[in-house]
């Protein structure tokens, strides 16, 4: 039967292949033969015939380690709903695996299956009253937006493990999320307490403070960031600049600048560079490279393949540790510098043309799926014939496509070896953005790209509160009416929710194109048509 395999695999004729992985699997009785006809079938597609495999594999006594390894493979990483359906083959047959039945209940989770998610959580609790389920239910819970639900499922899983600071800190993220600052600081403190070294309860209570205005105490526990073994610090031999020298008048002071964090922290943590007046070289190996303008600012970047000795350099510093110097108070940032390290080229648009609306719905994280609403909820924005709009997301599913085609709404696929420099650019040509809280917005400030940002009540600590509106960005402006909920149908229970938003969003954004219709034209937008 092996022969037949390789001949067919000579072949190269797809249903040979298929026949031959079939065959030799329905009369093996040996699992080490088995687990390479199912990788073979996966990698040819062959779905019924890999799962069949998989199947037999299961009744012979293919281990629960080995199983736990194929499913956390790169392959389930990407194609999430394969993953789920051999989960749910191994959880029809090897019942009493709790680990395999939490592996599951992630995967449905990271398919947005949260009802799904939820069911399995609650039936597995009856058997293993586990706090590592509870979390789960929580993480659940707070992504539909019922946070009611979740703190008590965090309550539930702090009495079954009292001693244990991590279930102490999600406890505090929901008391966050119900906007009980005070429960939230406390529960934090004494999570610290009991486990100083925790560094997420320290990194919780540093985005707490920042969001309160507390930056003494937050820019101190934002160090914390480097405790986390996940998180590579880099330590060039040259000393870490730590305040000693003013930056904003000492000319010939030479900074080596970091770019920590993700893409998002890196946009906006590069604009404390321009409170320095110092030479800045900048060591940075995300996408945000390609954006940056060295020939028009003061910045010179790090090349990849740099071998000298870094005599040249007087003292370096994480970019996100930068802020603990350059801005302690909220006036630091009242008055936004241009963000003039980025590249910006702004094409001569036609005349008498339609105002250009750029649209961003979708989160850049699922656990923050919660602020996401359904795209079918923006018709009311969608629907102006006045305006041309154009949809800015890199990943869009046929179904959204052919409702967007109904609303003839331009769709702008990224495929570029860089999509941020291609969203640059798109951006570029746009009189408008509206936009949920995701790298776009962070982009679009960067460029100076007047924008609209919904946020739901409680959002990232960088945009901060009502009082302190996107003080990192003079262009964009905040509504903070996005519902608090994950509205991927149209349930009566959100319906009110999402009404008022409706109402909120439609006349922030008619006010948004008075504006623009009464701006003088330049060559970015000239004549505009409304």
């Amino acid at each position: 039967m092996i022969e037949a395999l390789e001949a067919a695999l000579k072949s190269e004729n797809p249903e040979a292949v298929r026949q031959a992985i079939a065959d030799l699997g329905s009369k093996s009785d040996s699992v080490h033969v088995l687990v390479p006809l199912i990788n073979l079938a996966l990698k040819n597609n062959f779905l019924d015939v890999s799962l069949s495999c998989f199947e037999k594999a299961l009744t012979l006594g293919l281990p629960e380690q080995q199983i736990s390894r194929f499913i956390n493979e790169p392959y389930f990483e990407e194609h999430q709903k394969t993953a789920k359906e051999f989960l749910m083959v191994t959880n029809g047959q090897l019942k009493n695996s709790l680990n395999l039945k939490v592996l599951l209940i992630k995967t449905c989770m990271k398919l947005g299956e949260l009802n799904e998610a939820i069911e399995l959580i609650n039936t597995v609790l009856n058997q293993y009253p586990h706090p590592e389920l509870l979390t789960l239910l929580c993480d659940c819970y707070a992504q539909t937006g019922d946070y009611h639900s979740a703190k008590a499922a965090a309550l539930l899983a702090t009495e079954l493990a009292p001693s244990s600071a991590v279930y102490l800190v999600k406890l505090a993220v929901i008391e966050k999320s119900l906007q009980r600052y005070f429960e939230a600081v406390n529960l934090l403190s004494k999570a610290i307490e009991l486990e100083y070294t925790c560094v997420d309860a320290h990194i919780q209570l540093a985005y707490l403070a920042l969001f309160s205005g507390q930056f003494t105490l937050g820019w101190q526990e934002y160090e914390w960031r480097f405790k986390n073994p996940n998180v590579v610090r880099w330590n060039p031999p040259i000393p870490l600049w730590e305040g000693n020298t003013d930056l904003t008048s000492h000319s010939q002071y030479h900074l080596l600048v970091w770019a920590d964090g993700n893409i998002c922290e890196q946009i906006l943590f590069l604009r404390l560079i321009t409170r320095v007046n110092c030479k800045v070289t900048v060591k940075i190996n995300s996408p945000v490279k390609a954006l940056i303008d060295t020939e028009n600012s003061n910045i010179k970047l790090l090349p990849s393949d740099y071998s000298q000795d870094y005599s040249e350099f007087d003292g370096f510093i994480a970019l996100g540790s930068m802020a603990q110097y350059f801005f302690r108070d909220f006036s630091d940032l009242m008055h936004p510098k241009d963000y003039t390290m980025f590249k910006k080229s702004k094409p001569t648009m036609q005349s008498n043309r339609k105002i250009r609306i750029g649209f961003s719905w979708k989160t850049d994280a699922a656990s923050e799926a919660r602020t996401q609403i359904d795209l079918r909820h923006w018709h009311h924005l969608l629907s102006n014939t006045n305006c041309e709009f154009v949809a800015l997301e890199s990943d869009i599913n046929s179904e959204d496509l052919g409702y967007l085609k109904t609303l003839n709404v331009t769709v702008n696929r990224q495929d570029s070896a860089n999509p941020l420099i291609e969203l640059s650019s798109q951006l570029n040509t746009l009189d408008l953005l509206i936009t949920v809280d995701n790298v776009t917005v962070h982009l679009a400030g960067a460029l100076g790209i007047p924008t609209i940002l919904f946020l739901p009540p409680i959002s990232h600590w960088y945009w901060f509160s009502d009082e302190h509106d996107a003080c990192w960005y003079s262009s964009v402006v905040i509504s903070r009416s996005l519902p608090t909920i994950n509205c991927s149908g149209f349930e009566p229970s959100v319906n009110n929710a999402i009404k008022e938003w409706q109402k909120d969003s439609q006349q922030l954004v008619d006010d948004q194109l008075l504006r623009l219709s009464g701006k003088k034209c330049d060559s970015h937008t000239t004549d505009l048509a409304i």
